[in-house]
């Protein structure tokens, strides 16, 4: 009887993609999975940092350093209107004429928006600093500090790489067909709904060699 199941299941699952041989599945990524993520980044991996310029000086690199928590901002993906904002928190350090060498920390607010490349099969994300908040900077050296981070990310950090298509293709065993489908993932798009990403992927459903 199970057999008999079994060989109804196969024929009608091959039927279905005979006459379709694309479909559609859809992931959805939300709060608590990049906050999942960025907690295991930071525990387990270097802790990110980067220049804040090209110019090196034996007693003062100016740079920052991503934190995981700053003045009770944690880093996340947060998702708000139909958008996606990182809170970013971090320290640096920064020399500032007259002054020497000045450490900082602070956060900044950073709007992420997302691009599929269609070329390149890429889904990618590119985030600009909307505001920044810094703590053990005078003023006039804030403005100074705020500029070149949004300036570091844009070069060193822009764009980020989500998803690639590649890394979502697979095999499907069919045992009893005595056989394999494999899987091509070609398009993605995506959508914010219910605080959280969906990114639906179509695939392209062929025979295996």
């Amino acid at each position: 009887m199970k057999k008999v199941l079994s060989l109804i299941f196969v024929a009608f699952f091959f039927v279905s993609f005979a006459k379709a041989q694309t479909a559609e599945v859809t992931i959805s990524l939300n709060e608590p999975f990049f906050d999942a993520f960025l907690e295991s980044m930071f525990t387990n991996l270097k802790q990110p940092d980067f220049k804040l310029s090209n110019e090196e000086d034996g007693d003062c690199v100016e740079k920052v350093r991503l934190e995981r928590e700053m003045n009770g901002v944690k880093t996340a993906v947060k998702f708000r209107n139909g958008k996606i904002v990182a809170p970013i928190a971090f320290t640096g350090s920064y020399k500032a004429p007259l002054l020497g060498c000045l450490d900082f920390k602070g956060w900044a607010e950073a709007d992420v928006e997302l691009q599929f490349d269609q070329e390149k099969q890429t889904l990618f994300g590119r985030a600009k600093v909307q505001n920044v908040q810094l703590n053990n900077v005078p003023s006039f050296a804030g403005s100074v500090v705020a500029r070149l981070l949004q300036s570091s990310i844009d070069k060193k950090i822009n764009p980020v790489e989500i998803l690639r298509t590649d890394k979502l293709s697979f095999l499907v065993p069919v045992s009893v067909a005595n056989g394999n489908l494999k899987l091509n993932a070609k398009t993605m798009r995506h959508e914010i709904v219910n605080n959280a990403l969906n990114v639906t992927i179509g695939y392209e459903i062929v025979k295996a060699n």
